[in-house]
Formats: C-alpha cells, sequence, structure tokens
C-alpha cells in the first residue's frame, strides 16, 4: 500500500538516442518551460558532446547548464555537487531552470531533486537510481522518465548488450505506466535469470580469486608494498592523474605540507584511459623516484573536467584504413 501511494514516475521509451536532433530539442523544450531536467548519458565524451551543444542557446535564454561526471577532480567536483544542491536540492531555496548532463556519476549521493529525466538505456538496477533524482520526494505529481532506446556503440565497454537489451524489452512492456516500486524486484530477477546470471556469478567468482591471490594472501602487518598497491588499483580499474595544467600548484601544495589540498587536484581515471594518454607518450611521473602521480598532458577546465577527444580522434586516424 505504502508503494503504491508512493508513486512518483512514468516510463516513457524515446526512439533514438541523446544525440539526436529531435531528443535534444525534446530537453530543450523541457528546460526553457521552467523545468529541472537531468540528462544521462553513459559515457563522459557523449556528456560533454551534449553539455556543449545545449549549453550556450539554453543559458543565453536563462537555464544554467551543469556538466557532471567522473573525470573532474575533487575540487571542481565538490563546487559543482554544492552548485547543483542549489539549484535542485530537495529543500532547497535557491531553485532555478537547470539542465544538469551527466553520467552514473550522477546515480549516488547526491540528494536532488529534479523534475524530468532524459536518459541513455543501461540496465535496470543504474536506470532505477536515475529516476530517484526526479521527484525524489514525490511532490510533484507524476515525473515522467525519458529512457532513449538506441544505445551507442561506445557503452558496450561499460554495459552488458544483453542486459540493456533485456531492460528496455521489460520497459517496452509498461511504456507509458507509472512505475510500481514494489514490483523492480521481480523486473530485476527477470532480468537476471539464466545465461546472465551465470555469466554474472562467474564474473564474481573469478574476480573475488584473483583479488585473494593478488592481495589479500599477500597481505603483511607493517609492510608497504607498491606492488600491491597497483594490483589493488588495477583489479578496480582505476587510478589519479595529475593534469599537466596544475602541476605548478600541486606541487607547491606539497612543499606548503598541504598534502590534502593538493590530492583534490587529482582527476580518476580507468587503466584503459590511462594506457591510452601513455601510448601517445603524453604521461609521466611527476618525480622520477616514486611511480605516483603521473602527470597527463591533457586538456582539463573546470567546465569540461579532463578531455580525452582529441585522444579518441587520433586513434580512430590510426585505426583507419589508408591513414
Amino acid at each position: 500500500a505504502l508503494y503504491a501511494e508512493f508513486q512518483r514516475h512514468c516510463i516513457r521509451l524515446v526512439e533514438g538516442h541523446a544525440l539526436d536532433e529531435a531528443n535534444l530539442a525534446r530537453i530543450r523544450a523541457d528546460a526553457l518551460a521552467g523545468k529541472s531536467v537531468l540528462v544521462v548519458c553513459n559515457v563522459v565524451a557523449r556528456a560533454q558532446k551534449v553539455y556543449d551543444i545545449l549549453r550556450e542557446p539554453l543559458e543565453k535564454r536563462g537555464v544554467k547548464v551543469i556538466l557532471l561526471h567522473g573525470r573532474f577532480n575533487m575540487r571542481d567536483r565538490s563546487q559543482k555537487e554544492q552548485d547543483i544542491g542549489r539549484r535542485t536540492g530537495a529543500n532547497s531555496a535557491e531553485k532555478g531552470p537547470t539542465v544538469l548532463v551527466a553520467t552514473q556519476a550522477v546515480e549516488v549521493s547526491l540528494d536532488i531533486d529534479l523534475d524530468t529525466l532524459y536518459s541513455e538505456a543501461a540496465p535496470l538496477e543504474a536506470l532505477v537510481q536515475r529516476f530517484g533524482r526526479v521527484n525524489r520526494r514525490g511532490e510533484k505529481g507524476i515525473a515522467d522518465v525519458h529512457i532513449f532506446t538506441t544505445p551507442p556503440d561506445e557503452q558496450k565497454k561499460i554495459y552488458d548488450p544483453l542486459l540493456v537489451e533485456r531492460t528496455l524489452a521489460l520497459l517496452a512492456c509498461h511504456n507509458g505506466q507509472q512505475v510500481d516500486e514494489s514490483a523492480i524486484g521481480g523486473w530485476l530477477d527477470e532480468i537476471y535469470e539464466g545465461e546472465v546470471a551465470d555469466k554474472w556469478r562467474k564474473e564474481y567468482a573469478d574476480t573475488a580469486q584473483e583479488f585473494d591471490a593478488a592481495v589479500v594472501d599477500t597481505l603483511r602487518p607493517f609492510q608497504s608494498d607498491r606492488g600491491i598497491e597497483a594490483q589493488f588499483d588495477e583489479l578496480f580499474d582505476g587510478m589519479e592523474v595529475l593534469p599537466e595544467g596544475d602541476q605548478e600548484e600541486y606541487e607547491n601544495l606539497v612543499k606548503a605540507g598541504k598534502a590534502i589540498q593538493a590530492g583534490e587536484l587529482l582527476v580518476p581515471l580507468s587503466y584503459r584511459q590511462y594506457a591510452q594518454i601513455k601510448r601517445a607518450r603524453k604521461a609521466w611521473p611527476l618525480r622520477e623516484d616514486k611511480p605516483w602521480p603521473m602527470v597527463v598532458d591533457v586538456p582539463y577546465t573546470p567546465e569540461q573536467g579532463l578531455d580525452l577527444s582529441d585522444l579518441a580522434r587520433q586513434r580512430q586516424e590510426e585505426e583507419e584504413p589508408g591513414l
């Protein structure tokens, strides 16, 4: 009965993807009508493109456009989260027309309350988290949550295509209907059955075994091991790098004994992305006697974060026949 009373969202499947002009027009129309709009892309580069397209025309008409993803340093991300909270927070008195373009970074920790959602296709559990950033308190009646039906090729490295396919098929059976949150557990069971469940269990067991062998079984009290630290980071496919433009400030903060503030300048990155930078010979250690942090010659701004688009274009050109 509580779930039935607390229904907040209505599923709207939308043909195409986030960069289709017709869908960008939908987003602009909602924003100009005074709504706060959440747009979620599954890849940072796509979020940056959507932000670039929407920002100038909307901000000229009084709509604030904010970009949030995992490739900002902690200092800039913290500032963005404060700004987002002021403009879209569930209990904020400073709300205003806002478009928040984000990645999966918006799925956790942020207490925000927007009016509608436009999301790229993703596994159901991720979409449910995104739904929760819209009409958070249930005080706006029923809010539309739009899901684009064409997953971009870039996200195949992030989400299992079969999971996304099953999610879209399930949502198609409920298109135009209000979300009964008491049914979501059953929906997940329906998606995670058969070969999907078998594959997930195998991946979990393999990863757990690798973690035990590489990290847990080699730990020794009071003995630091940089090799173990690197293995630990690699298992979670993550590291932090220092954009070259922030190197001088980082070194000055370290010299002044402000290690925490210096650490706020480091940017999270996957090992795959770091490997691309390293292959392009755009990465080197800050100090020769220490392997960390690595400095990267990659554009970084507080508005866009770390921008790997030039590297992506270079890789595509190298792979193109005849070039």
